[in-house]
């Protein structure tokens, strides 16, 4: 499994068609706000993170 410390991978910012984004159990503790550019998401796992505020 990969590990991803601390910070959301901004290059998936750019990816416009992703769809699915699985970053559970990464440390990653905020969320950027940006994330409504992905006009495709359908399904966002940030689950067993360290994320406190949104």
């Amino acid at each position: 499994m990969l590990t991803i410390c601390c910070f959301f991978p901004e290059a998936l910012i750019e990816i416009e068609n992703l769809k699915e984004i699985n970053l559970h159990g990464n440390h990653i503790s905020f969320i950027p706000e940006n994330l409504d550019k992905i006009k495709e998401l359908r399904y966002l796992n940030l689950s067993t993170n360290q994320i406190y505020d949104l």
